[in-house]
């Protein structure tokens, strides 16, 4: 079973009184399904095991300069993708549909307010404030939750959930899966969930 943080749960602590970056942090890290280093200025390096040398790396400016596309009902944008096993600079699209409105709202108002700033910080600095907030988990489970519940609540299968979170393997995505699943299929989850919500 993988480790996660319920949906509900995990929108209402985006919902509390928190420092405007840690939100952010948070909510693009678990939207994105990211590595933190994905989301942070970040120089990545894999050795040879065997020689302990550098076979290679890359720079990766940060979520706020990869690049958004604004639209109606849906906010994609395009972040590096680097730890994969063919070693291959690869690119991930991870949207919010504005049906996922916790989300939806701490994206868009950080775009909107703060267009000119990148997460400016180090990866350790960047796991305590997440962790401050979501303890006792860290920062990487905001990526395995995303996952769970793309299986569970939106219905991806093995290779949305590959594609989703960038794994370089179908087996690890096989983890995640319960059934199968389509864009509209997740839309119309969020819109139900939301009903319920609001009918208590």
């Amino acid at each position: 079973m993988v480790q996660s943080i319920d949906y509900p749960e995990l929108m209402h602590l985006l919902t509390k009184p928190l420092e405007p970056r840690t939100r952010a942090l948070i909510a693009f890290q678990y939207a994105s399904a990211a590595r933190i280093g994905e989301l942070l200025p970040y120089t990545h390096k894999i050795k040879d095991k065997e020689t302990d040398r550098l076979v290679y790396s890359h720079y990766t400016n940060g979520l706020l300069k990869s690049n958004f596309f604004m639209g109606v009902n849906k906010i994609t944008w395009r972040l590096p993708n680097f730890k994969t096993k063919s070693k291959k600079r690869l690119i991930k699209e991870p949207f919010v549909l504005k049906e996922e409105k916790v989300l939806w709202d701490i994206i868009t108002s950080w775009l909107a307010n703060c267009s000119e700033q990148v997460f400016e910080l180090r990866e350790a600095r960047a796991r305590e404030l997440i962790r401050n907030v979501i303890s006792p988990y860290s920062s990487h489970v905001l990526r395995k939750s995303r996952g769970t519940h793309l299986a569970d609540l939106f219905g991806y299968n093995a290779y949305e959930i590959r594609e989703a979170l960038g794994h370089s393997s179908l087996e690890t995505g096989i983890h995640y899966v319960s059934t199968v699943n389509s864009e509209k299929k997740m839309r119309a989850k969020l819109i139900e969930m939301m009903k319920m919500v609001m009918n208590r």
